[in-house]
């Protein structure tokens, strides 16, 4: 049991996921329910309670199994990503999305009727995934109720943003938010996982994960260039170009640009850079 990332393996020594079985000692074993988040944001926190530590992010639309319910609070697995936390029971419904189409702005309402005079009932997020039930030439009908921006959709299938360095750098200014993965707030895996899932490249969540499993190791770190990715202890960015870190971090309080020689000189050491492309 001690060999498997609790991160990404839904088990405790009192329930864990029923394809663990054989794996994993447990006093009793779940199948998991599938729900899909219907609001625009949600915690996964580290244990149930509102004032504990938030480590990732749903976004509307996210699917996530569910191995227990218990005092109003759900511990799970996120599908899109596999990272296993608790998250408030409100905002699930059990039925089943089939996404056609993302939302490519970086935030857009969610309208209880097609009109902008209409008071918002949520706010969604970029790249989060929706079902069209009907489609107008402003407005959009989405699958269990609510309206979107018909300009500020595309369809799933089609639409990708190839450029993670573009994408990272629409996310300039936005604020340092620990465990958070959308345009309204991120932390530094966040951004990284959030450009490179726009890319159509699966990302896990955290940097030690994203170090270990993404592209290829740059040996000569003076041969950096766009779009490779820089991780130090606890922290990753990605080149802007071959002398600037495009990241998200504490210190300035939100994702920027600034020359990598400032962020080493600060006293963050590069523990190892990774080429996606090229």
């Amino acid at each position: 049991m001690a060999s498997l990332d609790p991160r990404i393996n839904p088990y405790r020594t009192d329930i864990a996921a029923e394809k663990l079985r054989l794996v994993v000692v447990a006093s009793a074993y779940s199948a998991g329910q599938l729900l899909t988040l219907k609001k625009g944001r949600a915690a996964l926190r580290k244990t149930p309670a509102i004032n504990t530590e938030q480590v990732s992010e749903l976004r509307y639309g996210d699917a996530f199994t569910s191995y227990e319910l218990k005092d109003g609070w759900h511990w799970g697995q996120c599908e899109r990503d596999g990272y296993v936390g608790y998250v408030a029971a409100d905002g699930f419904t059990p039925d089943a999305q089939t996404p056609t189409h993302r939302i490519k702005k970086l935030t857009s309402f969610l309208f209880p009727d097609a009109s902008i005079k209409s008071p918002p009932l949520d706010t969604l997020t970029f790249f989060s995934a929706v079902e069209i039930v009907k489609k107008g030439e402003k407005f959009c009908e989405l699958k269990g109720g609510g309206f979107v921006h018909a300009h500020h959709l595309a369809p799933i299938t089609e639409w990708r943003e190839r450029d993670i360095v573009f994408t990272a750098g629409r996310m300039l200014g936005a604020p340092y938010l620990w465990g958070g993965n959308t345009s309204l707030g991120l932390d530094c895996s966040g951004l990284v996982q959030l450009a490179l899932e726009a890319a159509g490249i699966a990302c896990p969540r955290d940097s030690d994960m994203q170090a270990e499993s993404l592209g290829k190791l740059v040996v000569d770190h003076s041969t950096l260039h766009r779009g490779d990715l820089v991780f130090f202890s606890g922290h990753v960015g990605i080149m802007a170009d071959q002398n600037a870190l495009l990241h998200a971090n504490a210190f300035h309080g939100c994702a920027v640009v600034e020359p990598l020689a400032d962020v080493v000189a600060r006293g963050s050491k590069i523990i190892c850079a990774r080429r996606l492309f090229g």
